[in-house]
């Protein structure tokens, strides 16, 4: 259970009603997805095959991101 605020105490709890992400919320949602393409996380659900041995050898970022788009 969350911790109850002095303000909501006092005032009443503020509604939870927002639906859009501001600029700086996005912006980490961005900054996260980006570090974890760039340690290749997304390799396991969009793999890019190796050249020489079929192995994985990284992220698909095509798949990934049309995948997104989708």
């Amino acid at each position: 259970m969350p911790a109850e605020y002095f303000s909501d105490r006092e005032i009443g709890p503020v509604p939870q009603t927002v639906e859009t992400l501001t600029d700086i919320a996005w912006g980490g949602v961005v900054a996260l997805f980006r570090s974890a393409l760039e340690i290749q996380a997304f390799g396991a659900t969009f793999p890019e095959q190796c050249d020489d041995g079929g192995a994985v050898a990284g992220t698909d970022r095509t798949s990934l991101m049309l995948s997104l788009q989708a």
